[in-house]
């Protein structure tokens, strides 16, 4: 292999507007779905670094950089995990980082922003303040609306959580890149820039072993010379730098991986404890190998973490996500699809994902409650003490639900209700059931069940 060739310093980094002076093609304020914006910016940038020519060092370091950090800005511009869509924005840090980047000094909050976005939490919240006036009570619940918005709006980030996990190989592919940029067209550096990948298994020693043949080959010198040579792997942060001495024609190394993110290790050789003979100048060369990048799998899919706001806000869009893991807790590795469904079992929403990780954002609409049956319980309390109750059971019912007995309101007769779950509501007896008796179940929004019958004691 040749000596590393190097033409014009590539651009990584594009400034933002208005930082350091320096003019760049990002968004003007205001955002919305269609119009460019710095994410996709970043993600362009990107995919033409991962399709750009070039068989130097520093094209090839610039694909595997990009290949590597491509996810992240991929995900984040798909309808499951950012992008606004047509039919719901869907509710995720994307948008609100979007939308963060894109507003302009002084602007105003906006009455018709998108539902997801900064603008609209802030416009929602200011308007409850004002019109709370002196009330304090108001002004408190402002701030709890404000509060279970902001829980329902963002994303749980458990995909964005495990795509930064893939991260590292290409982070540290970025300072490797420095290094060659900065380094130039320097005598004395041999810098393979490929990557080879070594597939592993969770809890399983890998393979880091490097033969004396391959850096013989790299820098043309005859393998025997490379005896006593000191190499050096690195692949921190995640691993602490470790060096071992060349023996036999090889050096044996291995890494037992705990996580499923992969690693990226960087061997580079000092030939000033070589045995020799080697050309003059030979301990001062840069000699770098190839790469490896270690890429652990998962076992296959064994449990669901299931992540959602603990309440929905009717016509509001909620983030449901769902983490997969292995036996042994660890995200899967694979593509995978999800079914997100409801208390009653209906789907809500499939979503697709990778990296363990799926997210879907769904607009909840009010549920109908449906009664089953009415019977006689007893009830317990927080005291351990008991007394008489009844217990409706069916399906659809919401943690605000009313009760209503031959129309009136149970709360407004003083009696405790308790909704247990959407498919059961408990309240108590107070003697004044005896006979039969209508009731119905009102769910916010005005959404009443059906009229059921039941017999008091």
């Amino acid at each position: 292999m040749e000596k590393s060739n190097y033409t014009t310093p590539p651009t990584l980094i594009v400034p933002w507007n208005k930082s350091c002076g320096a003019p760049a093609p990002l968004p003007g304020p205001g955002f919305r779905a269609g119009e460019d914006d710095t994410l996709a910016t970043i993600a362009a940038g990107l995919h033409g670094l991962q399709s750009a020519p070039g068989d130097d060092n520093i094209a090839v370091l610039q694909r595997e950089m990009a290949a590597s950090l491509l996810p992240v800005f991929d995900m984040l511009s798909a309808p499951s995990g950012g992008a606004p869509t047509d039919d719901a924005p869907a509710a995720t840090q994307a948008d609100l980082f979007r939308d963060w980047l894109a507003r302009g000094d002084g602007e105003q909050l906006c009455a018709d922003c998108p539902a997801t976005s900064i603008d609209h939490l802030l416009y929602e919240f200011d308007r409850q303040v004002q019109a709370a006036g002196d009330d304090s009570d108001a002004i408190l619940l402002a701030g709890i609306e404000g509060a279970d918005r902001q829980v329902q709006f963002s994303p749980q980030l458990l995909e964005q959580a495990n795509l930064q996990r893939q991260l590292s190989p290409g982070v540290a592919l970025a300072g490797v890149i420095a290094d060659e940029v900065i380094a130039g067209g320097d005598a004395g550096r041999f810098v393979d820039a490929r990557i080879v990948v070594v597939p592993a298994q969770l809890g399983v020693a890998a393979d880091l072993s490097i033969g004396a043949d391959e850096i013989a080959d790299l820098i043309g010198v005859d393998a025997a010379a490379l005896g006593g040579a000191t190499v050096t792997l690195d692949a921190s942060p995640v691993v602490e730098a470790a060096s071992f001495t060349l023996t036999d024609g090889e050096v044996q190394a291995s890494y037992t991986p705990q996580d499923p993110a992969p690693v990226l290790f960087r061997y580079a050789v000092d030939l000033s404890t070589a045995a020799g003979p080697l050309p003059a100048g030979a301990a001062d060369w840069v000699v770098r190998p190839a790469m490896r990048r270690m890429q652990p799998a998962s076992g296959p899919p064994a449990r669901v973490l299931l992540t959602a706001p603990y309440r929905a806000i009717v016509d509001t869009p909620v983030v449901l996500s769902a983490m997969v893991l292995d036996a042994d807790y660890s995200p899967i590795t694979g593509p995978l699809a999800v079914d997100f469904l409801d208390g009653e079992g209906e789907l809500l929403a499939s979503a697709e994902g990778q990296y363990g990780s799926a997210m879907a954002a769904v607009v909840p609409s009010p549920s109908i409650p449906a009664i089953a049956a009415v019977m006689p319980t007893t009830l317990k309390y927080g005291d351990d003490s008991t007394g008489p109750g009844f217990a409706v059971t069916g399906t659809g019912f919401s943690r605000e639900a009313v009760v209503r007995v031959d129309g009136v309101s149970l709360a407004e007769r003083g009696l405790l209700v308790a909704v247990i779950s959407s498919r059961e509501i408990l309240f108590e007896d107070d003697g004044g059931f005896a006979g039969d008796h209508k009731i119905v179940v009102e769910n916010p929004h005005d959404t009443p069940s059906n009229t059921s019958s039941f017999t008091g004691p």
